[in-house]
């Protein structure tokens, strides 16, 4: 009986140790962020090429995310020197295939290599074993992911595979983090504490290619095709099973938080449209980034809710009850978010003046 009375106390105080631990990782990212803009006087964009280059890129050699661009402030310039290094030497802008995906110098510096700040002490797959495949297994696994805004709708291609891209630079004027785009704090026109930079998401089971059905780490990808705007987040929560909470409904994906050093939204970013801890969508059947509209949303397995870090380097922890707005609402790509107070924190310009408490 005293056992009984006492195991759940003691695993409550684990998890509060697993969290304060995770929340302290998210302090680091938050340094890291400050000392990357005071030296570059921009934070990295979500998805890059060459640090130093804005060349457009073709669809398929811009893959590296902005915790690449961070690895020096992380106490991991040599990770970051070899893969740049390589790249550059390797002249990628004209190549038709992203080539340093499988060069052999960037494997064996990458494999098995596991950043401490990159995972949270709470989840289950922080440990689990690096799938040596092709592409090999190019970087760490990462509970944190950077966020891409309050939208829906964000396409991720260059201009020549987009059908909107008026839209698409509306989507990524609304984030932090945007691809190929550089924001500065003068960029958070909402102010950098009510601006969230970095949250949590589970690691997913598998691998990209693979198949998840929690909905904590997979992703639902069934439904429309292309480009949809004006789907709702409504159609994303009903892929959560209502027989089984914690499962999604349909075809699903992995990859999730598998690749640290990617930048592709599916693998690494987030958007504050629905609460944190609810389904991941995508609309292309074939594939969980398409190129259409896809929610990916904050996740942990802390009790209630994930971690967060603001531009302000502050780390606050947001609950799954969060105001989030309406689910049925529209996108807005302009002005006001139509998805509460976590759609403000979203938002760098909505032009919201809503607190988290």
């Amino acid at each position: 009986m005293l056992i009984a009375l006492l195991l759940p106390a003691v695993q409550a105080a684990r998890e509060a140790a697993r969290r304060m631990q995770c929340a302290n990782h998210f302090k680091q990212w938050g340094l890291s962020l400050h000392n990357h803009h005071d030296i570059n006087n921009s934070f990295p964009s979500a998805r890059s090429y060459v640090a130093d280059s804005d060349r457009t890129p073709t669809h398929n050699n811009w893959w590296w995310g902005d915790k690449l661009h961070l690895c020096p402030f992380l106490e991991q310039a040599t990770l970051y020197s070899i893969i740049q290094n390589r790249r550059k030497e390797e002249n990628p802008e004209t190549a038709g295939t992203d080539i340093w995906m499988t060069n052999a110098t960037i494997r064996d510096a990458t494999s098995g290599v596991r950043i401490s700040v990159g995972t949270c002490p709470s989840d289950p797959q922080r440990t689990a074993t690096f799938v040596n495949g092709d592409p090999p297994n190019i970087t760490t696994f990462t509970s944190v992911v950077s966020c891409r805004g309050d939208v829906v709708s964000r396409l991720e291609w260059v201009v020549g595979y987009n059908t909107n891209y008026a839209e698409y630079a509306l989507g990524t004027a609304r984030g932090g983090f945007a691809p190929l785009i550089k924001k500065s704090f003068g960029s958070i026109t909402d102010g950098t504490s009510n601006t969230v930079a970095y949250s949590e998401a589970a690691i997913s089971l598998d691998e990209v290619g693979g198949t998840d059905t929690r909905v904590r780490g997979g992703i639902s990808r069934t439904g429309g095709t292309g480009d949809t705007p004006a789907v709702r987040p409504a159609w994303c929560l009903q892929k959560r099973s209502t027989t089984s909470p914690n499962e999604l409904v349909g075809a699903t994906a992995g990859g999730r938080g598998r690749r640290m050093l990617y930048g592709l939204y599916y693998l690494s970013g987030f958007a504050t449209v629905l609460p944190p801890n609810s389904p991941n969508c995508g609309a292309n059947t074939n594939s969980p980034e398409g190129q259409g509209w896809a929610i990916y949303s904050a996740s942990s397995y802390h009790t209630g809710g994930v971690n967060a870090v603001l531009f302000d380097g502050s780390v606050r922890f947001i609950t799954e009850a969060i105001d989030a707005g309406t689910s049925s609402a529209e996108q807005s790509l302009t002005g006001q978010s139509p998805y509460g107070v976590w759609g403000a924190y979203g938002s760098i310009n909505g032009g919201e003046s809503k607190s988290l408490n």
